[in-house]
């Protein structure tokens, strides 16, 4: 019983980190830029949750697999956001 319980934990803390990161690319959609974020802290980010998603396929652990499957994709869809509009804020208007 209680691993089902940390599993369906995990889960729902995937869930809660991928819901933040969507949230933030919406704003930086609205906003059209992404001056205010650290790109050298997201793509420390970034490689570990590419890090852990090897380890967690390695472990054969569904509910892992899955969660850092979603989160990773969501914050490479985050760090190509601030990239996009970062090089799109350079540009003069």
């Amino acid at each position: 019983m209680l691993p089902l319980i940390i599993n369906y934990s995990a889960l729902i803390a995937f869930s809660f980190f991928t819901i933040d990161i969507v949230v933030q690319i919406f704003h930086i959609h609205k906003i059209k830029s992404s001056r205010d974020i650290s790109i050298k802290g997201s793509v420390i980010r970034a490689v570990a949750a590419y890090i852990l998603l090897v380890k967690y396929y390695s472990v054969n652990d569904i509910f892992l697999e899955i969660g850092q499957t979603v989160f990773t994709l969501s914050l490479t869809a985050y760090l190509l956001m601030m990239i996009y509009y970062r090089k799109g804020a350079d540009q003069p208007e």
